[in-house]
């Protein structure tokens, strides 16, 4: 697991928010592979912090700020884990799914 996130002098453990929705699933040691959602820390509407074809006419510093702000979990899962339905509904789904993230 990742250890918790430092922001100033505050150790950060929990995250609640609205993932774009935006979830990187890697390959190596498949079957065993790295889910990891990625999550603003905000709720709401977050669909544009990974759409890039919505980007081109925003300034680069609100693009960054948009990519720098996002936490990305990361656990390992078995592609034929049931658990792994979610991770499909959350990737299928047509606008931000709320999540609640708690790193170690």
């Amino acid at each position: 697991m990742l250890p918790a996130l430092m922001v100033g002098n505050l150790n950060i453990r929990e995250f609640f928010g609205s993932s774009p929705p935006s979830i990187f699933v890697g390959r190596v040691n498949y079957p065993l592979v790295r889910v990891c959602p990625a999550l603003p820390p905000v709720v709401g509407d977050t669909a544009i912090y990974d759409k890039p074809e919505a980007w081109a006419e925003l300034p680069i510093e609100k693009v960054l700020e948009f990519r720098h702000s996002l936490v990305f979990g990361s656990f390992k899962m078995n592609v034929r884990d049931v658990r792994m339905e979610l991770v499909r509904e959350i990737v299928l789904h047509d606008r931000p799914v709320e999540i609640e993230m708690v790193l170690e």
